[in-house]
């Protein structure tokens, strides 16, 4: 997203804007998917996901905003029989962050990563419709080929 090095400058400004883009590139995405499926549909990401974003990171007129342009997107988008979720400890989360070197994200840091989490066990467990795995990626060696779990 062109945005997101903006956002992690100066997040409250460019909040709006990197939520509204993400939104349309979502909504074009998860409409090209049509049930029933003739076979497993597998995607990383979840319509649950922007208005997850949005009420972590905007508040008042912008929420609005933001909700009432996703709700005139959204209608005819299902929500996931499983979500796979797929977390790990502050520290861990952290270090690939670093390791990634990208130095727009110099500036996540522990309290944005609980804030995060936080809204993300919200949001599954307020959908009972949606069977949630969750996995504890903490000890997952991203670098190897082979990963045993």
């Amino acid at each position: 997203n062109e945005l997101l090095a903006d956002f992690y400058k100066e997040r409250e400004r460019w909040s709006l804007p990197m939520q509204l883009s993400f939104l349309s590139v979502r909504l074009t995405a998860l409409r090209s998917v049509n049930r029933p499926f003739a076979r497993t549909l597998v995607a990383d990401y979840t319509s649950l996901k922007d208005p997850l974003f949005a009420r972590l990171l905007l508040r008042d007129r912008e929420l609005r905003l933001f909700e009432r342009i996703a709700a005139m997107g959204a209608t005819d988008i299902s929500l996931p029989d499983v979500i796979v979720h797929l977390d790990a400890t502050d520290e861990v989360l952290l270090e690939r962050i670093r390791r990634r070197g990208r130095p727009y994200e110099e500036s996540i840091d522990r309290a944005y990563l609980r804030a995060l989490r936080s809204a993300y066990d919200a949001e599954l467990t307020a959908n009972p419709d949606v069977s949630v795995i969750r996995f504890d990626t903490s000890n997952l060696d991203l670098g190897s080929e082979r990963q045993m779990l």
